[in-house]
């Protein structure tokens, strides 16, 4: 009903909206991507970049999982540069190890 009630309300529509009941993540926006990219038919190789990107993110955090109001551009910039230094190949294990500790911390 809440849904509703915002949509009524066009809360959406306004400048600055109050935030929504209910937070998605970062894995299930993936996942919904992922399901879009396979009901266009999108090449296989797409949605493996999709799942590394996630998944290289979410270990740089040191997390399972992040909501993503809680990914701020600084995050984002910090992760950036921390791969450039790191020189993190695109095409590399994802068993083997190569996080260190996050430049910035997240969501404790």
């Amino acid at each position: 009903m809440k849904a509703y009630d915002r949509a009524e309300a066009k809360e959406d529509s306004k400048r600055f909206p109050p935030p929504h009941a209910y937070s998605t993540t970062l894995i299930s926006g993936a996942e919904l991507l992922i399901k879009d990219y396979q009901d266009r038919k999108k090449d296989k190789k797409d949605t493996a970049k999709i799942k590394t990107a996630v998944t290289k993110f979410l270990d740089w955090l040191g997390e399972a999982d992040v909501s993503l109001e809680k990914i701020t551009p600084q995050m984002v910039k910090a992760y950036f540069v921390y791969s450039q230094d790191l020189e993190i190949p695109k095409k590399h294990d994802l068993r083997r190890s190569w996080k260190a500790e996050p430049a910035i911390q997240c969501c404790h």
